[in-house]
């Protein structure tokens, strides 16, 4: 993850902590989780499979 990733997660988590709008704090939310699918994503690619493991 690159810094700008990390930060904007710190961000939005301090952002989601006191939202009080629904639909802002909604909106904050699927971004925070698009930018932790991403990370996901990439760490998948870069760990082998149990089955690979052995």
């Amino acid at each position: 993850m690159n810094k700008a990733d990390s930060d904007r997660i710190q961000e939005l988590c301090a952002l989601i902590a006191i939202e009080q709008d629904r639909q802002k704090f909604l909106a904050l939310v699927e971004e925070l989780n698009l930018i932790l699918a991403s990370k996901d994503e990439r760490l998948r690619k870069n760990t082998p499979d149990e089955q690979e493991r052995g």
